[in-house]
């Protein structure tokens, strides 16, 4: 009997969003919004190459892309969009590894000042990137949250 009840628990809290994966969205959102107001009181004609009103315009669209998610994953943490999210962390993490390491190294060949604002904030959401890549548990095509999902991916 007490076999089958961790079990169920296990398979119940397989699907949780940790808290850390909570706060590291939470934090990207914050620092999208930071990079969007730099953006728009800067003087500069470009920044890394980009004009100020396309980084207004990407900072602007993502902030409301992560506001959303950040509400959903902590207000939200069982619907199905969330869930649908974290499996896409889990399921990605190699690639979402592999990316944050390539930012990393973008940012020192641009030889950004790491300890200012525009060098931190963005060292610190690829570090935070390459950490949830590292740590959150793998998951395969054959493991979904939902039926719905398996039949979408099947599907494809």
């Amino acid at each position: 009997m007490t076999l089958n009840k961790q079990t169920i628990e296990v398979n119940t809290n397989i699907w949780s969003v940790p808290q850390w994966v909570k706060v590291a969205i939470t934090f990207f959102t914050f620092s999208i919004g930071g990079i969007l107001i730099l953006a728009l009181l800067s003087a500069q004609e470009a920044l890394l190459g980009l004009s100020t009103e396309l980084i207004v315009v990407i900072s602007l669209g993502l902030a409301s892309l992560l506001i959303l998610v950040t509400v959903s994953f902590w207000s939200f943490p069982n619907s199905a969009f969330t869930l649908f999210l974290y499996w896409l962390i889990r399921f990605l993490r190699e690639q979402i590894c592999l990316l944050a390491l390539l930012g990393i190294v973008y940012l020192l060949t641009v030889r950004v000042a790491l300890f200012s604002f525009r060098g931190g904030i963005p060292l610190i959401n690829l570090i935070l990137l390459f950490l949830m890549g590292l740590f959150v548990q793998p998951v395969g095509l054959d493991h979904f949250p939902f039926s719905w999902m398996k039949r979408f991916f099947k599907l494809l």
